[in-house]
């Protein structure tokens, strides 16, 4: 009996262990609850001086070079900033692009930086040369355009990138010849706001001031008869849409009640149960945002209505809304970006368009 007993112990404490690490998994706090309450949020927290540049405003980074692109709107440059060492690149280096830089975004395809000038032209930055090339953008319908918001296609055989034009309308680029053809023309001349395309469904996501609407544009679709949904009278002025991660939709904000709201996406674009009421950090008013795959975090920039005061960004849990917490930014707060694989748990970086800064800080 004691041999037995000798024998099937090992295979007791075995059946033990399995038995333990399963209920753990069973009962593991998911990835985003853990990082909702880890210490290091905030942490290693920095405001970046960008010495003249102006009005900072869109923001967009290399996944594989881990240098931000910082688009200055009255300085009419681009500042570089090394995300590692959280600070400007080499001496200050300010790229002159066009007139009144706003949206910007990065080509993985060709290893460019696209960037939105409001005098009617994109700026293409070489990433390994730093030379910029200027692209007019003609006047459509004999409105002259202005650009103002950027978003790329990833898949690297389509080859385009997707301008946003103030008074309604969207192009598509070929980041190769140049070519250009348009994939959203407005009637009304709305000040289209484009958000992002989403390479999971085909569609782009946009928002128009004007008439207080969100739109998806399905951009392979005939001119005039491709826009697949849309959500109109919204309550106010709604903020740029971004691609949710922890489902597959977007997310925009109301400007007059502190609120965000996701939508699924995909021809069925209604309000769903997810409405973030930012009501608890009052007067603050939500500008922008970024969605961290790897923990299901939102991270929204707001800035305060009091336009002297610093503004803040939220970090919220995707799946229930929660708001996991509140760092302090700078004034102004207008672009977010998050590089998960800087720092132990990813930066987070928000421009500040009145203080002049970049605000970085562990994520």
């Amino acid at each position: 009996m004691d041999s037995l007993r000798r024998r099937t112990a090992p295979f007791r404490r075995t059946v033990a262990v399995l038995l333990a690490a399963a209920v753990a998994a069973l009962f593991a706090i998911p990835a985003g609850a853990q990082a909702a309450v880890r210490p290091q949020l905030g942490g290693n927290y920095v405001n970046i001086p960008l010495q003249g540049a102006l009005h900072p405003r869109g923001i967009t980074f290399d996944p594989n070079t881990h240098l931000a692109y910082v688009a200055n709107e009255n300085s009419d440059s681009v500042t570089v900033i090394n995300e590692a060492a959280r600070a400007p690149l080499g001496p200050n280096i300010a790229l002159p692009v066009g007139s009144h830089p706003e949206g910007i975004g990065w080509d993985g395809n060709t290893n460019t930086i696209w960037v939105a000038d409001n005098s009617g032209s994109v700026s293409i930055i070489n990433e390994a040369t730093r030379a910029v090339v200027n692209l007019p953008i003609p006047p459509i319908n004999n409105v002259n355009a202005i650009p103002s918001r950027i978003a790329v296609d990833p898949v690297p055989a389509a080859h385009t990138v997707f301008v946003g034009l103030w008074l309604g309308y969207v192009i598509a680029v070929n980041d190769q010849t140049f070519a250009m053809r348009e994939v959203y023309t407005s009637n009304s001349k709305t000040h289209i706001q484009l958000g992002a395309f989403d390479s999971r469904t085909g569609l782009l996501v946009a928002s128009a001031w004007d008439v207080a609407s969100v739109y998806e544009i399905n951009p392979a679709g005939p001119l005039g008869a491709n826009v697949v949904a849309t959500v109109s009278n919204l309550a106010s002025v709604p903020t740029v849409p971004e691609l949710a991660t922890a489902q597959v939709g977007f997310f925009t904000a109301e400007t007059c009640c502190d609120q965000i709201t996701a939508y699924p996406e995909g021809g069925n674009i209604v309000r769903a149960p997810f409405i973030w009421n930012l009501a608890g950090p009052a007067n603050f008013v939500p500008a922008d945002f970024a969605a961290d795959a790897p923990t299901g975090f939102v991270y929204a920039a707001a800035a305060a209505a009091n336009a002297a005061a610093a503004g803040i960004t939220l970090k919220i849990n995707q799946a229930n809304g929660a708001v996991a917490g509140i760092i302090p930014v700078g004034v102004a707060p207008y672009g977010v970006i998050v590089d998960p694989a800087i720092g132990p748990f990813g930066t987070v970086f928000v421009t500040n368009s009145t203080s002049n800064t970049v605000t970085a800080f562990d994520a």
